[in-house]
């Protein structure tokens, strides 16, 4: 038999599969014709189109219906537009009639009254003596409604300006109110009005409108709003003595009852003194104390307000190193030791917390600390920074965080009153011509510590420089 007869005609073969790939193609692109014109079935994908054109079509219906229906029952029947303008001065006319409604005819009319006056007294080419006639028109108005307006999100900044360019007269009549309303102090927009009543005041004013406070300190720092006055009180204390009057109430019940109800004005208002006093009260003025502490760290109270180094201050100063731990940990004040040296309270606070601190701990101090030559150049940064210098006993790490920073900014420092301090005490440490007594024995609190290397022998060393 011959082969060449059972083996198919490879070419014929090939051309039949071609003309089949053909009619295959020819029907498939009829399909998609008839496809896109609706007339078969619909391609993959065109189902979300076809549906998704459909609902647009819908929806533009249903808004046109109900514009037109909105538009009938506005205008009446009529294909004509409305006028917007018109349109717009009705709604105006139907705001004001609901807020008259809201509030009182009378009331409303002050209100829009007063800010006329306030948009034109607040302008920065009004003159002085009319800003003193627009203080007085505007002061006209509102003196009868202070209490009410004062925490308002609108006339709220209208006392307060108020406030700014009124005479002593008006600023009094404000102190009146939060005389008879103590409570305003807490709210919101009130608080502003305080916070500049404060600012403007005269001497006399400042101190009543502490008086009115004195008791309710306390609840001041626990609070939003009114920390921020409490620390505006603090910054314009006139003395120490003022500021330690304003801290006698967070003191707890104890302290008010074995001291202040007996001696409402004692020689000395430290707690350091009243426990020496009255050694029994301890325990439970101590309990307390931790426990207003651990609430202001809870509520957030910031770390930079003087009230919260003054506070921590008296706790630091008559506790137990284990009572001192617990604080320093709960307020972390190891890692804001640099923002809470500032202020003469917290430059204690500092001071006490970097000579209760094992070496290890100093290390990450410093190692995250902020600049060390602006801490040079603070007022009482520039103690801390002394206390930090005479009490560090690890070299290496002295000249690399502290020595090497100061060297960079010599010029600077020596531009500076506090700066040239710190200069000198790396030459003479405790030099009485350079340091106030004050100064000095605020340094030698520390010269107990375990850690504490005298900064002369410090100086000797060849690893320094």
């Amino acid at each position: 038999m011959d082969l060449s007869d059972s083996i198919p005609d490879l070419e014929n073969l090939s051309l039949k599969v071609k003309q089949e790939k053909q009619k295959v193609l020819k029907v498939s692109k009829k399909s998609n014709s008839n496809k896109s014109n609706g007339s078969g079935g619909l391609p993959v994908g065109s189902n979300r189109t076809q549906s998704t054109a459909g609902n647009k079509r819908r929806w533009d219906e249903n808004i046109g219906n109900s514009s037109n229906s909105k538009r009938i029952r506005e205008h009446g029947e009529s294909n004509e537009k409305p006028n917007w303008k018109e349109y717009k001065q009705e709604k105006k006319a139907i705001k004001v009639e609901r807020k008259k409604s809201d509030k009182g005819a009378e009331e409303y009319d002050i209100v829009q009254s007063s800010k006329e006056i306030w948009e034109d007294l607040r302008r920065k080419d009004c003159s002085a003596e009319r800003k003193l006639n627009l203080s007085a028109a505007l002061y006209e108005l509102i003196k009868g409604n202070l209490t009410k307006f004062m925490n308002t999100h609108d006339m709220s900044r209208v006392i307060e300006t108020l406030m700014g360019t009124g005479t002593v007269q008006m600023r009094e009549e404000v102190l009146q109110t939060f005389k008879s309303n103590p409570e305003k102090i807490y709210e919101k927009y009130s608080h502003f009005v305080a916070l500049k009543l404060l600012r403007h005041a005269n001497t006399s004013q400042r101190k009543q409108f502490c008086e009115i406070y004195y008791s309710l300190t306390s609840s001041l720092a626990a609070r939003e709003y009114s920390r921020d006055v409490l620390e505006i009180m603090f910054e314009q204390a006139q003395n120490e003595r003022h500021r330690l009057k304003l801290l006698q109430h967070m003191y707890g019940n104890a302290y008010y009852e074995t001291w202040l109800k007996i001696n409402n004005n004692p020689s000395d208002l430290t707690l350091k003194a009243h426990i020496q006093a009255k050694p029994s009260a301890r325990k439970k003025i101590m309990e307390h104390l931790e426990a207003f502490i651990g609430k202001l760290v809870d509520k957030n109270m910031p770390i930079g307000y003087h009230a919260f180094h003054g506070i921590i201050q008296q706790y630091l100063s008559v506790s137990t190193p284990e009572e001192s731990e617990r604080i320093i940990e709960r307020a972390k004040l190891r890692e804001e030791l640099y923002n809470i040296s500032q202020t003469k309270a917290g430059a204690n606070v500092a001071m006490q917390v970097f000579w209760n601190t094992s070496a290890k701990d100093r290390k990450s101090i410093l190692k995250n600390f902020g600049s060390v030559s602006e801490l040079a150049c603070n007022q009482y940064g520039h103690v801390v920074l002394l206390a930090i210098i005479d009490s560090l006993d690890d070299t290496v790490l002295l000249k690399k965080q502290v020595l090497l920073d100061l060297m960079r900014n010599i010029v600077q420092m020596m531009g500076n009153t506090y700066g040239r301090k710190v200069i000198r005490y790396l030459i003479d440490p405790r030099n009485k011509m350079d340091l106030s007594p004050e100064m000095i024995t605020c340094l030698e609190q520390g010269d107990n510590n375990p850690f504490r290397l005298f900064l002369h022998m410090i100086m000797k060393s060849k690893q320094v420089f």
